[in-house]
C-alpha cells in the first residue's frame, strides 16, 4: 500500500488527500456494542465505516481528523486529512492552514 501513496503523491503532485472521516453520519453512543450501521440502506460493519481513515494510517501517513460542524441530530462530523510520509512538519504546516478555513 505505501508504494501507491508514495506515486500518488510524488507522481501527481499531491500535497493531501482530503476525504470524510466517516462514510455515514456519526452514530449516538450506545450502551450495547453495535458491530453495524446502514449507510445509503444497506447494513456495513462500523469498520467499513472509517474505510476513509485506515489505509492511511495502515500505510504510515501523518492524518488528523478535523472537525466541521455537527448533524442535524448535533453529532459532529469531520473530514480526515492524509500527507506524504515523512513530511509532518509540511503536512501539519497545511492541517494549519486548512484549520483556519472550515
Amino acid at each position: 500500500m505505501r508504494p501507491r501513496f508514495y506515486e500518488l503523491f510524488k507522481k501527481h503532485n499531491v500535497d493531501l488527500l482530503l476525504a470524510p472521516t466517516t462514510v455515514s453520519l456519526p452514530m449516538h453512543a450506545s450502551p450495547t456494542n453495535h458491530q453495524t450501521t446502514t449507510v445509503n440502506g444497506k447494513e456495513i460493519s462500523i469498520f467499513e465505516n472509517d474505510r476513509n481513515s485506515t489505509p492511511g494510517a495502515v500505510a504510515g501517513l501523518p492524518g488528523i481528523t478535523i472537525p466541521i460542524g455537527r448533524s442535524i441530530e448535533n453529532l459532529p462530523i469531520g473530514i480526515n486529512l492524509d500527507g506524504p510520509r515523512n513530511a509532518d512538519e509540511q503536512f501539519l504546516s497545511d492541517v494549519e492552514i486548512i484549520e483556519t478555513l472550515v
